[in-house]
């Protein structure tokens, strides 16, 4: 299971992702992993086309091979 959540925060956008998943039959998930990435904003007014826009930026962050030290 994930969670994105994504913001404006001044003049950047923060995408966090969570990624959870169960290591027992019962019972809550455990966190696998998580990381917050950040972009500059562009101003976009409207929703559908900041949520686009956000949301390509970090898929292509993600489907990025972690660099290694991250």
């Amino acid at each position: 299971m994930s969670s994105i959540y994504i913001s404006d925060v001044m003049e950047n956008v923060a995408a966090t992702v969570e990624v959870q998943g169960w290591s027992e039959q019962f019972g809550g998930p455990d966190m696998v992993w998580q990381k917050t990435f950040v972009y500059a904003g562009i101003g976009e007014p409207d929703p559908e086309r900041w949520l686009h826009r956000a949301l390509i930026a970090l898929t292509a962050d993600t489907g990025q091979p972690a660099q290694e030290g991250s």
